[in-house]
């Protein structure tokens, strides 16, 4: 196989991972089910591996969008860095709801486990937040309230961030 040849082939699987990928979460995010479902399992081992090299795949996804928004609030240096943490956690939720439901399903994987527990440690590496806010939301009528699901997130990273501190 010549270099060309195998360079195509890397395209290819990254385009078959990719594509499969979006194919459950944009199923995640129409059920509103968390779990994989079961009829993707034989192409999630065939393709990724496994089933680890999978959520790795969608943990990568998320590290990716966040460091990307991480790095523009770290550029604008704000006063209260863990509120800037938590909205750039609410706005990549709402952005890819299937993403951070599958994360969050399925967050005692221990190869996710380790994978976000490195994230952590380096976000309370590069920005000295060691634990995050309630972030209030508008509703339609206007009034400010606290989405359950954001406040549950906020509360994963905390628990997160207090176990990698202490680690």
């Amino acid at each position: 196989m010549t270099d060309r040849e195998k360079a195509m082939t890397g395209w290819q699987q990254v385009h078959r991972r990719t594509d499969l990928l979006n194919l459950v979460l944009d199923e995640i995010t129409g059920t509103g089910s968390a779990q994989v479902p079961a009829v993707h399992i034989a192409a999630i081992e065939a393709e990724f591996g496994g089933f680890d090299e999978f959520l790795l795949a969608a943990h990568q996804r998320w590290s990716t969008a966040y460091a990307a928004r991480l790095d523009g609030l770290l550029e604008e240096a704000p006063d209260d860095m863990a509120t800037g943490l938590a909205r750039i956690c609410a706005e990549l939720r709402a952005l890819r709801p299937g993403l951070r439901t599958l994360l969050d399903y399925y967050s005692d994987n221990p190869a996710l486990a380790a994978a976000e527990d490195r994230q952590w440690r380096q976000l309370v590496a590069a920005t000295g937040v060691t634990t995050m806010p309630a972030m209030p939301v508008m509703r339609e009528d206007g009034r400010r309230t606290h989405c359950p699901l954001g406040q549950w997130l906020i509360g994963m990273a905390d628990r997160r961030i207090r176990r990698v501190l202490h680690a």
